[in-house]
């Protein structure tokens, strides 16, 4: 019986240890993608913090979550907050056959931005936040520039009532962005 317990605990130690030195050998082209890969990405968290340096982005939210914690995927090309010579849009379309304000599912507003400021946290994101003043909004807009990547956390507190909404995705220059926008409010 220990014969048989004995074959079977080596058979199964040779079948680990051949499988975790075939996981971790890369063949040379494996290597090659991976920089090639890591060169786009340090392309893109640069361009992101020149991004927010210059004021002139857009952030093209892939995720919207609401006040009370319900997200929903949405479009990049047609959800985002932009910012480009002083004038803020928050554009928010919904698929799903609604037609909103906006003409393609949600409300486009625009505003001047104001008192903004740019500081970076303790775990090295970029923290940009503005006042947003316009027709149809009056709000406090934050975005957090995570650390080593181009994702940003979008948090608009509207100043006259508690809807705030909260937009994840990927910040970009606004000449690099594919958004659309809507006929705005």
């Amino acid at each position: 019986m220990k014969r048989i317990h004995f074959i079977i605990s080596s058979f199964l130690v040779l079948i680990l240890s051949s499988c975790t030195t075939t996981q971790y050998a890369d063949s040379p082209e494996k290597q090659a993608q991976r920089l090639e890969q890591e060169k786009i990405n340090n392309l893109y968290i640069e361009e992101a913090k020149a991004a927010i340096t210059n004021q002139d982005f857009v952030l093209e939210g892939d995720q919207i979550t609401s006040k009370r914690g319900r997200s929903i995927y949405v479009s990049p090309n047609t959800n985002f907050i932009s910012l480009k010579d002083g004038r803020a849009t928050v554009q928010i379309a919904f698929t799903g056959g609604y037609i909103g304000q906006n003409g393609i599912g949600g409300i486009t507003v625009q505003g001047i931005a104001s008192n903004i400021q740019t500081k970076t946290t303790k775990k090295g994101n970029t923290v940009f936040s503005m006042n947003v003043t316009g027709r149809g909004i009056s709000a406090q807009i934050e975005i957090e520039l995570l650390a080593g990547s181009n994702r940003a956390i979008g948090r608009v507190n509207p100043n006259f009532n508690s809807n705030r909404i909260i937009l994840s995705g990927r910040l970009y220059t606004t000449e690099n962005s594919s958004v659309f926008k809507a006929q705005s409010y």
